[in-house]
């Protein structure tokens, strides 16, 4: 029956998998699940792929058997579709930003005076409060390449745009946060 099964496509797989053919799924988890996982690392790292893996496969089968998954929708870039959200979520949740009083730097002789802790202590808050004006996908994108020194290559590919878009991107991103700073301040 497996290879009965292997000759169809994954419409008819997802319609026999409804139907009741447990061995159907095993087919359609088989043709896509390495496929997905490098997709996945390639958006969330390849720390998260395995868990993100595990909650789109969990998604993808409660819509099949719910029926919110239509056969008019090609499979395969329907699942990209929820892998990717989930990636996204993913990274997001794992690098959400948190605010932090470490690592405010020291002067020549270790001890900062009163002065620089207050204006270290000002920055900061600035730059928190100008970070948090950001859209998701601004703040992302800063973040990416401020704080985990990304590559713009790297973050075209994680944000699926190209190199010259992120690099625009982050561009506006800087410059929206230069405008909120300068309001604060």
């Amino acid at each position: 029956m497996k290879k009965e099964l292997q000759q169809l496509n994954d419409a008819q797989l997802v319609q026999e998998y409804r139907n009741g053919t447990s061995e159907a799924w095993d087919v359609l988890f088989s043709r896509h699940h390495v496929k997905m996982t490098r997709y996945i690392a390639s958006i969330a790292g390849d720390d998260l792929a395995h868990d993100v893996m595990q909650d789109t496969w969990v998604v993808v089968i409660t819509a099949i058997l719910d029926g919110s998954y239509k056969e008019e929708q090609r499979f395969t870039k329907w699942i990209k579709g929820i892998a990717y959200r989930q990636a996204i979520k993913a990274w997001h949740e794992e690098h959400r930003f948190e605010y932090s009083d470490e690592g405010v730097p020291d002067n020549q002789d270790g001890a900062l005076n009163a002065e620089q802790c207050i204006i270290n202590k000002e920055s900061e808050t600035l730059l928190h409060q100008s970070l948090n004006r950001l859209v998701g996908s601004e703040r992302q994108i800063v973040i990416l390449r401020a704080w985990e020194e990304r590559s713009f290559y790297e973050i075209a590919v994680i944000m699926h745009v190209s190199t010259n878009t992120a690099r625009a991107l982050y561009s506006r991103a800087l410059n929206k946060m230069k405008k909120a700073v300068n309001r604060f301040h």
